[in-house]
């Protein structure tokens, strides 16, 4: 979806902060240096998240394990975060 954008110096309509990993970490992390929009942190604790969330309208939980994403999903719920994520 982000490649659609094509060059460099063109801004992206929203802005994406990415915690944790996994196997698009090297990915993400091509795609943070290459648009100023996507911020990769990597694995933080939750006292440094909330640093982060006063900035944030939704929270996307992509993970594909139930226990994960319900602590990630009850926290953002916490801070008054829309969760988004998979059925399961």
């Amino acid at each position: 979806m982000i490649e659609r954008f094509g060059k460099e110096d063109e801004r992206l309509p929203f802005e994406l902060f990415i915690f944790g990993t996994g196997k698009y970490e090297a990915r993400l992390l091509e795609l943070a240096t290459q648009y100023k929009e996507i911020h990769m942190f990597g694995w933080k604790t939750i006292e440094e998240i909330k640093r982060y969330v006063i900035n944030c309208q939704y929270c996307l939980v992509p993970s594909t394990f139930l226990e994960t994403f319900g602590l990630t999903a009850l926290n953002a719920l916490t801070w008054g975060l829309p969760v988004i994520g998979y059925k399961k």
